[in-house]
């Protein structure tokens, strides 16, 4: 197959740079909106100290001296006015997200012609496969591949790819929306994809994202860079390992796990290994499998191993 110089549309071309090559921006850009603190008491409540006038009680001072304290801190409490982003309509939300699908949509087409124009008589002929994202995402990812894309092709086919993502968030978003999911909304809503992160510098995180319909959240992306290049100060030439804790519910196993696999085995000399207890070992297997086995295409490899085993 050949690839074709042929001119790709400008105007769809410096979109795919800025959304492949560039940290994303908030896509709503609300401002933010005071939140009224109606479920506060304007007084404060007294009553959680109800020894302190009884002149018997011997740390009668000590009493008086934290409730001046949290009655201080309560003052300041209702003084202080917090602020949130406003959220979106749901027409809003489905005015963007079609926004997303047309230009999705174009840049498709274009990438689409880009192919077909050198290759027209093997498309029909039926001697070359179908243009399908099954077929296309591992060409971003196979830089051996007997097909090597365009520089601009490449750009065209990540700024598709980025776009995906995002129509999925908003998607997401939707979804919630109309089902009153408030809690799910205001988390899917808070994490603004890519802002941390170029998509072009980590394009397996980026098919990762896409095949399972997430968006990876700020706090993944700078534990997974910590401990890939961990920010360790003094003599670094003997330290070879790291430990971080994360609370429950951080995307450690699901998320955090995946990106660090997919990331230190992306070259053909080096191989990740993952350690997991054995109660363990059939979740995260095939967890790993799932996640790690299809666009990406990482084998995982099972090993027994016991402490009495040489």
């Amino acid at each position: 197959m050949k690839t074709t110089g042929e001119p790709i549309n400008p105007v769809l071309l410096q979109s795919a740079e800025q959304k492949f090559y560039q940290l994303n921006t908030d896509p709503f850009n609300k401002p933010n909106q005071s939140i009224r603190k109606t479920n506060l008491q304007n007084a404060f409540p007294q009553g959680i100290f109800p020894s302190i006038k009884n002149p018997n009680n011997p740390p009668n001072e000590i009493t008086d001296y934290f409730s001046k304290q949290l009655s201080e801190s309560w003052k300041k409490l209702l003084s202080h006015n917090e602020y949130e982003k406003e959220n979106p309509s749901i027409e809003e939300i489905i005015q963007l997200l079609n926004l997303f699908r047309d230009e999705s949509e174009k840049l498709y087409n274009e990438f689409s012609k880009s192919i077909k124009l050198s290759n027209e008589q093997l498309f029909e002929t039926g001697l070359l496969f179908r243009i399908t994202p099954t077929v296309l995402v591992p060409l971003l990812l196979e830089k051996s591949s007997a097909f090597e894309l365009t520089k601009n092709q490449c750009t065209l086919l990540g700024g598709i790819i980025v776009n995906w993502t995002l129509e999925q968030q908003m998607e997401r978003i939707l979804h919630f929306a109309i089902h009153d999911k408030r809690e799910d909304f205001k988390n899917e809503i808070s994490h603004i994809p890519h802002s941390n992160w170029k998509p072009s510098e980590h394009i397996t995180w980026l098919v990762l994202e896409l095949e399972m319909n997430i968006t990876i959240r700020e706090i993944q992306i700078k534990v997974a860079n910590h401990m890939i290049q961990p920010n360790i100060i003094g003599d670094t030439s003997t330290a070879r390992n790291i430990v971080m804790q994360m609370n429950m519910g951080e995307g450690k196993t699901s998320v955090i796990l995946p990106m660090l696999a997919v990331y230190l085995s992306s070259s053909n000399l080096s191989l990740a290994r993952i350690i997991v207890l054995k109660s363990l070992f059939p979740t995260n297997y095939q967890s790993l499998r799932y996640k790690l086995g299809g666009l990406l295409n990482r084998r995982i490899f099972p090993f027994a191993c016991r402490r009495d085993m040489n």
